[in-house]
């Protein structure tokens, strides 16, 4: 099997699911065969897979920072006695297993850069612990950087580089161990994707060190400038570009993109119908505000034309209207998916009290997420899927108030699916990081008060 390491987002449960849910299904079968609050090390059933594969992959995956190949693997005794988190009387031992590990890195210098030539190498060594606060991470930081750095600047001339330079990390971050490996846009600024210039990638879990170099990465500034430079913005109902990706990837769609419309029912300035579009999806939007419907329109008109290969949108597919109304403003047309992140709830600069609360979710909240699926029964069609995010809200004196979507979905003919589905993923011992094969939803903090779940679920056809 190929095996590549995957680095994770903020949210790196969520990004876990995304990944679980694009190998179940081809081109890229797979399973995750070792995973951390950093990255996922996959392993991918077709080992021709080739590693320009992954450039439209990662353009899809909105949990996913970079992608790297795996190379080799330290195992964590190893590791652990060659960089003791305590310092030892015994030096043997640590040098013993640090040449080991040298000769580890001399053994895929070939593997990374190809034939050494007389020219100017550059590398930059980033290191992902099981989580960036664990202790041991600050060890990794203090004693393996400056060693990796050390050693591949000798093994690069040694093989006949006229120079081997490397990424500088600040000192005062080296020092305190708060290290942050090199953010995305690196790569395409040291200009990591050419021959003689990698970004080398060392990433632990409970198992160990796995060894690789980054091919692709996701273009986070494009994607920011995407969001920044569209026509229409309305701040309340702004929705993460990342977070969109990984809600599209949930709807399962079929291929060619093209080919499957789907809706956004509370569409807002339309972020979600912009990234869809420029997947190729055939996007419909519905809004009860006409000046949202009205600022969709501006921004899909905008993205059309920034695209390579611009589409014509009728502006019919984007329209005003109530929730309540959907299956009657939409009539005649069945959607391969609906995706939406309503925005009903006032914006909560503080917690508010729990009798405030109850009587929006009663009146507004719930009311309308009901209707979202019994109107989405009606236009979805059979087996596909609704992805959809729902509020709980912290409040001052009475706790957490969330609605049961589960039960409201179940009353109107759908079944939840399960965020990590059915695919099997190594288990782990520490408790931070275990994950529940039967979860049905999924945490994302959108402010202090208020947390959105993340939910997929699918029309039942009897």
């Amino acid at each position: 099997m190929a095996r590549y390491i995957f680095i994770l987002g903020t949210n790196w449960r969520l990004s876990l699911a995304e990944i679980n849910n694009v190998i179940n299904k081809p081109p890229y079968e797979g399973r995750i065969a070792d995973y951390s609050a950093s990255a996922a090390i996959v392993e991918f059933e077709n080992d021709n897979i080739k590693d320009e594969n992954f450039a439209r992959l990662i353009y899809r995956l909105g949990g996913t920072q970079k992608i790297g190949k795996y190379l080799d693997f330290i195992d964590l005794r190893t590791l652990q006695s060659a960089f003791p988190e305590e310092v030892t009387s015994d030096q043997s031992i640590q040098i013993r297993h640090r040449k080991q590990i040298s000769r580890t890195l001399k053994d895929m210098a070939y593997l990374i850069y190809g034939k050494i030539e007389p020219l100017k190498y550059f590398f930059a060594n980033s290191i992902y612990g099981i989580t960036f606060q664990k202790p041991y991470y600050k060890t990794l930081i203090q004693h393996f950087l400056p060693f990796v750095n050390k050693e591949w600047t000798k093994i690069l001339k040694g093989k006949g580089a006229k120079n081997a330079l490397y990424y500088r990390y600040p000192e005062d971050r080296i020092r305190k161990g708060t290290l942050n490996p090199i953010f995305p846009h690196h790569f395409f600024a040291y200009k990591l994707y050419e021959d003689e210039r990698k970004e080398i990638l060392y990433v632990m879990t409970e198992e160990g060190l796995y060894i690789g170099y980054t091919v692709n990465v996701t273009n986070a500034n494009e994607i920011k400038k995407i969001d920044e430079n569209r026509p229409y913005k309305d701040a309340k109902s702004s929705i993460a570009p990342k977070f969109v990706k990984i809600m599209i990837e949930f709807l399962n769609l079929n291929k060619p993109y093209a080919s499957n419309r789907i809706l956004d029912p509370f569409c807002g300035s339309g972020t979600i119908l912009m990234f869809a579009h420029s997947q190729g999806i055939q996007t419909y939007g519905l809004d009860i505000e006409s000046s949202r419907i009205n600022g969709t329109k501006k921004n899909l008109k905008w993205i059309s034309k920034i695209l390579e290969n611009p589409r014509k949108t009728p502006a019919n597919q984007y329209q005003v209207g109530n929730i309540t109304n959907l299956s009657q403003q939409f009539e005649g047309i069945k959607f391969d998916g609906i995706i939406s992140e309503p925005f009903l709830l006032p914006f909560y600069r503080e917690l508010p009290r729990y009798n405030d609360v109850v009587p929006i979710m009663e009146k507004t909240v719930i009311p309308s997420y009901t209707a979202l699926f019994t109107e989405g029964f009606k236009v979805l069609k059979p087996n596909r899927r609704i992805v959809v995010t729902a509020p709980s809200v912290e409040t001052l004196d009475g706790g957490r108030y969330r609605m049961d979507l589960e039960g409201i979905a179940r009353q109107h003919g759908f079944d939840s699916v399960p965020i990590y589905g059915e695919r099997y993923i190594a288990e782990k011992s520490d408790l931070d990081l275990q994950l529940y094969a039967d979860n049905n939803s999924l945490y994302d903090d959108k402010s202090e008060v208020i947390r959105r779940e993340f939910h997929v679920f699918e029309k039942v056809v009897k």
